[in-house]
């Protein structure tokens, strides 16, 4: 939750976490990416006037990053000019202020079944050849062959390659959302990274190449993803 009024913040953050979210709440665009940019967000919910940089930029910024990632603008900009703005920068869902409390939460739940981060993780992941389970409070994946726990740049990078557009993402945004970039994170210890995973995906169950390059481009994960 991006909004800087502290009284709304909190109690939207506080009805969030009564439904069973983990929720967190930030000021500004700068503190999410202080705060935020590790903790492997599903859904970012967005004030436009902000401290610093606006709203609608922020939402930019993180839908070329993360396709993948639910965002709804909750806003007192209602001007049609203004929602087409938040649609065209990666907008889901645009809501105006004021918003009750159950009409954010349908948004929220609506936005949680779309992405499918709702969908009971189990089932697929017991049926499914070499699926994989992730289990993000805990750090770990599990697989027909075992648990295998990761760190948190790993876990990071496996989150964002199971939610990226056809499971795919090019190296500008690895770099973006590890928080490095070419000069900090060389291509060696890029590949040592990427090694590391999808060996900890094989010891799991999820076979040898789950994790595959894309020459010059990218990487792509091929095994059935679950998320928990």
């Amino acid at each position: 939750m991006v909004e800087d009024y502290q009284p709304l913040r909190s109690s939207l953050v506080e009805v969030l976490q009564k439904f069973g979210h983990h929720a967190l709440g930030v000021d500004c665009a700068e503190t999410f990416d202080e705060e935020a940019k590790d903790s492997n967000l599903d859904l970012v919910v967005i004030d436009v006037t902000l401290p610093g940089e606006d709203g609608f930029s922020l939402a930019k910024r993180l839908r070329k990053v993360q396709p993948a990632l639910g965002i709804i603008i909750l806003t007192a900009k209602s001007d049609s000019s203004d929602k087409v703005t938040g649609y065209q920068c990666g907008a889901d869902i645009y809501l105006t202020k004021p918003v009750g409390l159950e009409e954010l939460m349908a948004a929220v739940n609506a936005l949680a079944r779309r992405l499918g981060f709702d969908a009971e993780p189990t089932k697929g992941f017991e049926t499914e050849p070499h699926a994989i389970e992730i289990n993000i409070a805990k750090n770990s994946i599990q697989g027909k062959d075992g648990t295998t726990g990761l760190t948190t740049t790993e876990l990071t990078l496996l989150l964002a390659l199971a939610r990226a557009k056809d499971k795919t993402l090019e190296l500008w945004q690895i770099y973006d959302v590890l928080g490095k970039d070419e000069q900090n994170l060389q291509k060696s210890a890029l590949e040592a990274l990427i090694y590391r995973l999808r060996k900890k995906l094989s010891d799991s169950g999820a076979g040898n190449q789950a994790i595959k390059s894309l020459r010059l481009r990218g990487y792509r994960i091929y095994c059935p993803i679950y998320i928990k």
